[in-house]
């Protein structure tokens, strides 16, 4: 993984409950943990990232996030989007700025050049993936359960 991944982990409940099913129906495991997977994703997506905790402007973070299963028994819901760390955990530090041409309206100038400089930053966590799978857990068993009785009815 990248060094700027964003990884959370499921709570004790939720991986116990989970590897119980897959105890009991070995053969569907595989779907059953893409779904739970599947299932915490749509719960983030509506509950967390498409309200005021992020202030959601262009809904890229909230797109950006998939499932996928790496083996029979691990799924991971993840992104690409490179902010999703520091929008999750925070961040507190100085960053560069490039220099750029910025748009100018009034003063009879069009663009003014912005010279390359250093900034404080100061973003506070917003722990929308740790709160989606603290509280989506039940919502993600119900989906493995789901998918666990179409596989016994052969659909």
């Amino acid at each position: 993984m990248a060094d700027d991944a964003l990884v959370v982990r499921g709570t004790d409940e939720l991986r116990a409950r989970l590897a119980g099913l897959r105890n009991r129906y070995p053969q569907a495991q595989g779907r059953m943990l893409f779904n739970a997977g599947e299932a915490l994703r749509d719960y983030m997506v509506t509950n967390y990232l498409s309200g005021q905790r992020l202030r959601r402007i262009t809904g890229r973070l909230a797109g950006g996030f998939t499932t996928r299963l790496v083996a029979d028994d691990t799924a991971i819901v993840g992104t690409a989007v490179t902010y999703a760390r520091v929008q999750e955990e925070g961040f507190r530090g100085t960053v560069s700025v490039r220099s750029f041409m910025r748009a100018r309206v009034r003063g009879g100038q069009k663009e003014i050049e912005v010279r390359a400089h250093s900034r404080q930053m100061n973003i506070r966590p917003k722990y929308y993936a740790r709160d989606a799978v603290r509280f989506g857990a039940p919502t993600a068993i119900k989906a493995a359960e789901r998918q666990a009785k179409l596989w016994l009815e052969g659909r």
